[in-house]
């Protein structure tokens, strides 16, 4: 494993650290988000992800750590990666998504200590408006393979029923898409998520079903995640995530979707079709995602919650952190 700098965290404060880090860590060494596209609202800020384990437990000889760490696309730009609480250490990326994220081992690591680590970064995250063409956004899988079915995102059976109905007056994908976005929004509280997400109550319950019906209506579809931020604050700690979807058309590119958003906010069901507000850190796309070196658990359905393994088996007790501040009041400071 690659040894880099790590950045320290004075007294298990993320946020002092997160805060010396970007004021003093130097200009981006990618071009940003924002570069690549002009008069679109953009955010800039400072994102950090923090785990802590109060203890380990007794007898571990190896503790395995998976955490995500958003990545660089035409919708976001992350820079000035520090790693805390951790020396040795490698920062991966996953084959089929390019999802990255941090993995290191601890060899007979303390059973009575407790551990703290993660990351921080600088964000620059644009507003999506779609579609957008194939040239502007290269990056992530071929859309053919999302047309296949995930073990959560069903294609047959009652999505196809549904998407054949839904969808019978519509002649482009788009169209397609459209009256799918409207179905889930007004004609599936009649549904029972648990057929098509596992009954988790969250924005999977709107997601799932969307990226099922479209990709049974012959629609490739993409799931995104990460977490978005209270509206009209400047930092805070974010709880809960928050997905999303994108559909492709072939000559016309990528649209995206918030079915979450347009169900807190039915004023914004037609703007929730094609733009993703730039409140928001993407740290995964897609589902079935392969790690490597491959958790014991196999495949994960959504990458956004670190996965530990104390020799092999799952560790559910810890907390996951996370918190964002706008880059002009970490300067500020």
């Amino acid at each position: 494993m690659q040894r880099d700098r790590v950045v320290p965290a004075p007294g298990g404060d993320f946020a002092l650290a997160a805060a010396l880090a970007l004021a003093l860590g130097g200009a981006a060494s990618a071009e940003t988000a924002q570069e690549r596209q002009v008069d679109v609202e953009s955010r800039t800020f400072g994102f950090s992800y923090k785990v802590t384990m109060e203890a380990v437990p007794e007898g571990t000889d190896t503790l395995r750590l998976w955490i995500p760490i958003p990545s660089s696309t035409p919708d976001q730009t992350v820079s000035r990666i520090g790693v805390m609480g951790l020396a040795v250490y490698e920062i991966k990326e996953e084959a089929e998504y390019g999802n990255r994220y941090l993995y290191t081992e601890l060899l007979e690591p303390n059973p009575g200590g407790g551990y703290s680590f993660g990351y921080l970064c600088q964000v620059t995250r644009v507003e999506v408006v779609g579609p957008r063409i194939d040239g502007e956004d290269s990056s992530g899988p071929i859309p053919s393979r999302l047309l296949d079915p995930d073990r959560l995102v069903p294609d047959e059976g009652r999505p196809a029923e549904i998407a054949r109905t839904v969808t019978a007056s519509a002649a482009s994908p788009s169209e397609k898409a459209r009256a799918l976005y409207g179905w889930i929004l007004t004609g599936m509280r009649e549904e029972d998520p648990a057929e098509w997400n596992g009954g988790k109550g969250d924005c999977a319950d709107l997601t799932s079903p969307f990226i099922a019906l479209c990709r049974a209506s012959g629609i490739p579809a993409l799931f995104e995640v990460g977490f978005s931020f209270p509206e009209g604050e400047a930092e805070g700690t974010i709880s809960g995530y928050h997905c999303w979807a994108k559909f492709h058309e072939a000559g016309a590119g990528w649209t995206p979707v918030d079915l979450l958003e347009a169900e807190r906010h039915p004023e914004r069901t037609e703007a929730c079709f094609g733009r993703l507000a730039p409140d928001r850190v993407m740290l995964s796309r897609g589902r079935e995602i392969r790690l490597i070196p491959e958790p014991r658990s196999g495949p994960l359905p959504v990458f956004i919650e670190p996965l530990l393994e104390a020799d092999g088996k799952r560790i559910e007790t810890f907390q996951r952190e996370t918190k964002f501040t706008e880059i002009d009041l970490l300067e500020e400071r």
